[in-house]
């Protein structure tokens, strides 16, 4: 599919077709992440983080959550 690079205030964009952002699972106004590979720009789905996800993955990698009583405030 070609697409082109529209004027967008300071900036340049591009339109995403609605099958394409479907097919990603996305909707408007969701943010993307951008990356520069080898080919060119990839874009592709923030992943949602809840606080008790962060929180586990934190302890699984650095041990325990600090808490008031540990010395943080």
């Amino acid at each position: 599919m070609i697409a082109t690079l529209r004027r967008w205030g300071n900036s340049v964009g591009i339109r995403i077709p609605k099958t394409i952002l479907q097919s990603m699972g996305c909707v408007e106004n969701e943010n993307v992440e951008l990356l520069m590979v080898k080919e060119g720009v990839l874009i592709r789905k923030v992943k949602r983080c809840s606080a008790r996800s962060v929180g586990k993955q934190f302890t699984e990698e650095i041990g325990e959550m600090p808490t008031e009583e540990k010395g943080f405030a």
